[in-house]
């Protein structure tokens, strides 16, 4: 019985991780989703970048909404919702300086939070969602 009741401790630590990670995945994903929508290539121009640096940008955006996509499906009914945000961004250097802080806080979010991990294919997933924020984190 303690067996049981420990192994479902460890799936229900697993679910909070999840879903912690998954907070964080809806965050970055509106963020990207929502400042993209309001500057355009034009705007970047405008602020003094290449068309290349806004690209970039919507590349991360598309793998914050994989990670989303990803993390949602294990967890079915038991996953967190999207919220609404204000990320107070008034222009292209706010929203760049605010993108390199989150893709920091998700860096540190996973590393953290590995070590309690007890499933080793949510480790594995955790690990390679990982991998993707320490390369958005490294192209600031």
């Amino acid at each position: 019985m303690l067996t049981k009741r420990a192994a479902a401790g460890q799936a229900d630590i697993d679910t909070v991780i999840l879903n912690y990670a998954l907070i964080l995945e809806h965050l970055e994903n509106a963020f990207y989703r929502d400042a993209l929508a309001t500057y355009d290539a034009g705007a970047f121009r405008a602020a003094g970048y290449p068309d290349w640096v806004r690209q970039r940008f919507v590349e991360i955006g598309g793998h914050e909404k994989a990670h989303v996509d990803f993390l949602t499906k294990p967890l079915g009914d038991q996953a967190t919702k999207e919220c609404t945000y204000d990320f107070g961004i008034t222009d292209v250097k706010s929203f760049i300086a605010t993108a390199a802080l989150l893709e920091g806080i998700g860096e540190s979010a996973y590393l953290g939070a590995a070590q309690n991990i007890t499933n080793p294919e949510t480790l594995t997933a955790a690990g390679s969602i990982l991998t993707v924020e320490i390369r958005h984190a490294g192209k600031y």
